[in-house]
């Protein structure tokens, strides 16, 4: 339950096994390579190789295609889906599941149908832009076309405003020498066409445009309903050239799991090869230096035994040094029981620790559990999340970081129902077996918030001070620390005297409590060469004093989530108690279910976000330096496959 202890190597192998090396480093899941190039400028970069850019751009039109096959594949039935496995692969069993060439062919095949389906696609929608223009006008059977070359009469077809009383158009009636027919009227606009002499057209045309009329633009040759029955049978032949397309691209569906496991290769590979570029070669050698668990070290040296052989690669162990610790060069890696594990990201979200301090995360368990607990205090929660997650847990294939986080989810279920237990409270409603009542025992509840609080604080001062110890820091031990906790100590012995009326025990507590602040004001004072500085800093450490008073005021949240979440569930029980009882067993029986649903969505919520509040602000920020760099090793993508770590099936 700490922070890995780390194992730096030096891997010297012959220029032909590099591939081979970082396959199996790969496939081990659990080394990380370290960036040669960056120590050595001169190093050629990564840009000058283009491999790893080749088969990452590979992987991501693997993506495009699945997503564009996503569309046509079959809808599977709800329960399928959820029992649907990945299948267990090795690294090697992956890449020899996939025939490269055949699918790099076939994602080129699929991007070329993709770009004709909507190239047909834009063409018919010109066509149907086109239809929709000429369509009211296809019941005139003639050519405009023609006719507006006739000798002494022109026709022209246009679009006049349209309004209830029809003004516009008796307007243009109005017109000398024009003959105006309708044939069409929408809402807005009615369709005209308008017969007049070619020797007054323009100045027919012009009159005609001062009522509202606008030609209409009539570029074709046959007449509207030629025109239009011309677009349609465009329109139907894209539609069956469409349908061909789309049931090809559905054939393709077929073989939707060969391009996931492609996907999954291309990307893998391309990790392989951006680490290719961080080793150090040369024409008969090549230098890689890596990070690995101490742990780890004799199942990668086992491992390359079986793949490269140990007559044909170095492996140097390296001390780690001083400066490389300070530098926080030394990569982090968080390990832990499985019962404190999925607490990880919690830490990890806040900062990553370094490899000088402590993983705070087994302290985090118990506090976070007690005030997420608090927080949503009602057994039915509890048998929700925790009926819920064990489901998914049981039935359901997750990756790794879904798994972890339903873990988390089941673990925060017991103390959940626990508390609901003591409060007494099943969605809502009062149980017999009631310890303390929120409603009526709200003080007692905030003693109880604050008395946690108290010792949650006291805990992370208590690390502080254990860790500034073993570093000989022992300024920072008692101005961070060991003078806090005196200070603590000394204000619960005043409030024990006055609880227990013992006198000697309150001016012991003050004594106590004076010298911890004096001490406080002039430990700076003894550490500090310029005295008057040290005085300064000292009296600023003891003015700190008033952010513990606002961290003991947090911890009041406990107490009124808990209380809120309780009496929102109480007062809807209540108020569907109160409906007839035709509505309150049939639509009150959702109704409540429903509000339920949602109070408990609220009341997690609000105790993850809480819980992380005092966690980060009031606990973290006592101890916690942070500031490492997190343990990365080579990259697998399993989305679509579960790739096993079994030392004698890597290849």
């Amino acid at each position: 339950m700490a922070i890995a202890k780390m194992q730096k190597i030096s891997l010297v192998a012959k220029s032909e096994y590099k591939s081979v090396l970082l396959h199996v480093l790969q496939g081990l899941q659990g080394v990380e390579v370290s960036d040669l190039t960056q120590e050595d400028p001169s190093s050629p970069s990564l840009e000058s190789g283009g491999t790893y850019q080749e088969t990452y751009r590979w992987y991501e039109r693997s993506e495009a295609v699945l997503t564009l096959l996503a569309q046509y594949a079959p809808t599977k039935p709800l329960k399928v889906r959820l029992k649907q496995k990945r299948p267990t692969l090795t690294l090697s069993q992956l890449y020899d599941q996939v025939d490269e060439q055949s699918i790099k062919a076939a994602i080129e095949r699929l991007e070329s149908l993709s770009k004709q389906r909507e190239e047909i696609l834009e063409k018919r929608q010109k066509l149907e832009k086109k239809q929709a223009e000429i369509g009211p006008w296809k019941v005139v059977t003639y050519s405009p076309k023609v006719l507006q070359q006739a000798r002494y009469f022109t026709v022209q077809l246009g679009y006049l405003p349209n309004d209830q009383d029809h003004s516009f158009y008796q307007q243009l009636q109005s017109i000398d020498s024009v003959s105006v027919e309708e044939v069409f009227s929408h809402k807005d606009r009615m369709g005209l066409v308008a017969v007049m002499p070619t020797s007054r057209q323009e100045e027919i045309l012009e009159e005609m445009k001062d009522v509202g009329f606008s030609p209409l633009d009539y570029p074709y040759e046959d007449s509207p309903e030629a025109v239009y029955q011309a677009l349609e049978d465009q329109r139907l032949a894209l539609h069956q050239e469409e349908k061909t397309l789309i049931q090809t691209l559905k054939d393709y569906t077929r073989d939707l799991t060969d391009f996931q496991l492609a996907s999954e290769a291309f990307y893998n590979q391309s990790q392989r090869q951006l680490v290719e570029a961080f080793s150090k070669d040369t024409p008969y050698l090549t230098y890689i230096k890596a990070w690995l668990t101490v742990e780890d070290l004799e199942r990668v040296v086992r491992s390359l035994n079986q793949e490269i052989g140990e007559d044909h690669y170095a492996l140097i162990k390296e001390e780690i040094s001083q400066e490389e610790i300070d530098q926080d060069e030394v990569p982090i890696k968080l390990e832990n029981k499985s019962w404190i594990k999925p607490f990880e990201p919690i830490t990890l979200m806040y900062t990553t620790p370094n490899y000088r301090e402590a993983d705070p995360t087994p302290f985090v368990m118990p506090f976070y559990m007690i005030f997420f607990g608090m927080m949503m205090g009602d057994l039915g929660y509890g048998l929700l999340l925790w009926l819920g997650t064990t489901l998914a847990l049981q039935f359901l294939d997750l990756d790794d970081k879904m798994r972890q986080n339903l873990k988390l989810g089941h673990l925060l279920s017991y103390p959940t129902m626990i508390v609901g237990i003591c409060y007494g409270s099943f969605f809502g409603v009062t149980l017999p077996c009631q310890m303390i009542d929120p409603m009526s025992q709200a003080m007692e509840l905030m003693i109880i918030s604050m008395g946690l609080g108290f010792v949650h604080l006291t805990v992370g001062l208590l690390i502080k001070t254990v860790t500034e110890w073993k570093r000989r820091n022992f300024e920072d031990m008692y101005n961070d620390g060991a003078g806090w906790l005196l200070l603590f100590l000394g204000g619960v012995l005043i409030l024990l005297a006055k609880g227990l009326e013992m006198p000697v025990l309150a001016s012991l507590g003050k004594g106590i409590a004076i010298a911890a602040a004096l001490g406080i004001v002039f430990v700076p004072v003894i550490y500090n060469k310029r005295r008057m500085v040290g005085f300064v800093s000292g009296l600023y450490n003891l003015y700190g004093v008033s952010s513990f008073i606002g961290d003991f005021v947090s911890y009041s949240r406990l107490m009124a989530l808990g209380l809120s979440g309780g009496s929102i569930a109480m007062a809807f029980n209540t108020m569907i108690g109160q409906m007839p009882p035709l509505a309150k067993f049939t639509i009150g029986i959702v109704l409540l279910g429903l509000i339920h649903v949602f109070n408990m969505f609220l009341s997690l919520l609000s105790a993850y976000v809480h819980g992380l509040r005092l966690t980060f602000v009031e606990f973290f920020g006592k101890f916690v330096e942070g500031g490492g760099k997190l343990f990365q090793p080579i990259l697998i993508l399993q989305k679509y496959a579960h790739i096993t770590t079994i030392d004698k099936n890597v290849k």
